[in-house]
């Protein structure tokens, strides 16, 4: 009876070694057939990103510099895992504004330069010291994770201003509850996925053909819309108020550490085609008027321009689109008088 497990254990331990060569060959050879056919595994493109282990938010890996996969700009990423220069301790004769936000303040197909951070601080600079923006805009980000990143760094970072880019997606991550079901797990599926498809054309173009049957721009943007045309339904709603949950909280935390804090609205494409439809920017304009918060909302200046003159796709700037928020954004840090107007303002202090 053993002699017969054991014989029956052999063989099923064959047929296994059998199939796995089997498939070990059939994809050396598509593989190597894809690669005579021209097809290559992906560009290795930025961001690479890596969970911090400190709360629910990752960054970029330190260090990694490579290139946009849109535009092919360079991408210099710092030791704290952002797209921007190295930071530095507080330095007296600067002013900081700190930046938070997801792909849009990233600048998704642009180069750092021409970035709406970068133009901000072209133009608040200038008169009396420096002003210094830091780029803290991480793909995926919602206001959650903005939110834990300010938590951790915030204090450290000297920011006497702290700004914070709202997308209409980041409503959409909260209302599918990303931020509760396992981040971490998916980013790593992510980055798993990642260097399989640098490394594989297949692979490379299985992937390819998963995303275009999947269509996940359209599925974001019909998701969106349900935000804007559904603004009344429940979990809407909920998520809304989970997002200003979140802006209270870091309004809180930024009053705390000696700092202003404003909110910045940016538009989907679609609602610059359609004046009616930007419900929940009018609900956070609602917010911010209530909770001492100023708010500027950027879709009347971007409605004075084409949208494809100033989005690439969706909801991503073109150099132009940069352009005209970084300068709005400046006009209304100067007209709110959200940066302090002497020569010495206070940083916040060190812990």
């Amino acid at each position: 009876m053993a002699a017969e497990a054991a014989f029956r254990m052999r063989k099923a331990l064959t047929n296994l070694v059998v199939l796995i060569g089997g498939l070990l060959v059939f994809g050396a050879v598509a593989e190597g057939g894809l690669r005579l056919a021209g097809r290559r595994p992906e560009r290795p493109v930025v961001p690479v990103f890596s969970w911090t282990g400190k709360g629910e938010f990752w960054l970029l890996e330190p260090g990694e510099n490579s290139r946009t996969r849109v535009g092919n700009h360079p991408v210099q990423v710092n030791a704290l895992g952002l797209r921007d220069r190295e930071i530095g301790p507080c330095d007296p004769s600067e002013q900081r504004v700190l930046f938070l936000g997801d792909s849009v303040t990233y600048g998704h197909g642009q180069a750092a330069e021409t970035t709406f951070a970068r133009e901000v601080e072209r133009l608040l600079t200038g008169s009396g010291r420096a002003v210094r923006v830091i780029n803290a805009g991480i793909p995926g980000w919602s206001t959650r994770q903005e939110l834990a990143f300010y938590r951790e760094h915030g204090r450290a970072l000297c920011a006497e201003l702290v700004l914070v880019g709202f997308v209409l997606n980041d409503v959409n991550e909260l209302k599918r509850g990303l931020v509760e079901i396992g981040a971490e797990r998916s980013l790593a599926a992510t980055r798993a996925v990642t260097w399989l498809a640098t490394h594989s054309a297949a692979f490379a173009l299985v992937k390819e053909a998963y995303v275009t049957a999947l269509d996940p721009a359209s599925r974001e943007i019909g998701a969106v819309q349900e935000l804007v045309r559904r603004a009344d339904a429940p979990e809407v709603q909920r998520a809304m108020q989970l997002v200003e949950d979140d802006l209270l909280a870091l309004a809180a935390l930024a009053r705390e550490h000696g700092a202003r804090i404003g909110l910045v609205l940016f538009p989907f494409r679609f609602q610059l085609e359609d004046a009616q439809l930007d419900a929940p920017q009018a609900r956070l304009r609602t917010f911010g008027a209530r909770n001492d918060v100023p708010v500027l909302d950027t879709i009347p200046v971007l409605r004075r321009h084409e949208p494809d003159d100033v989005l690439m796709d969706q909801d991503h700037f073109t150099a132009l689109g940069h352009r005209v928020v970084g300068q709005a954004v400046a006009e209304w840090v100067r007209r709110e008088r959200l940066l302090a107007a002497t020569d010495t303002p206070q940083h916040p202090s060190m812990p």
